[in-house]
């Protein structure tokens, strides 16, 4: 259940409808904490998205501390770690600290790039951090 409701959150939220996408993203990230999905690191990056697109920077980075560790247990390949410096770097932008998320964003589009095909919602929002930041 925790994917599932992680996937609907991002459909939520790509969608406008960001009350629900908040409550799908919470049910997400307590049913992943509780049983160690590994869905855990990633939802919560992609809550950390929502929360600093909508002015709440702080609460955005408070979540990819979190998801930074969490994720790379998880994930060693470094393709999700580099989902969370890549939501992080969009985070530091917001909140003024721009030449900070610049770096994050520039060292981790790469492996993005590498990971997901293009068109894919990974690589479109790698693709449009990078104009951000720029």
């Amino acid at each position: 259940m925790a994917f599932a409701y992680s996937n609907l959150a991002i459909v939520r939220s790509h969608t406008g409808r960001l009350r629900e996408a908040e409550t799908l993203f919470d049910k997400a990230i307590t049913i992943a904490r509780k049983n160690k999905h590994p869905s855990l690191g990633p939802t919560l990056a992609d809550f950390a998205q929502l929360k600093c697109s909508t002015g709440r920077t702080a609460e955005g980075l408070k979540l990819l501390d979190e998801a930074a560790p969490v994720t790379r247990a998880d994930y060693p390949d470094r393709s999700w770690s580099a989902w969370v410096e890549n939501v992080r770097g969009e985070c530091l932008v917001r909140a003024g600290r721009r030449e900070e998320g610049r770096k994050a964003i520039a060292v981790s589009s790469p492996v993005i790039l590498r990971t997901w095909p293009a068109g894919t919602l990974f690589a479109v929002e790698a693709q449009r951090r990078a104009k951000l930041a720029t």
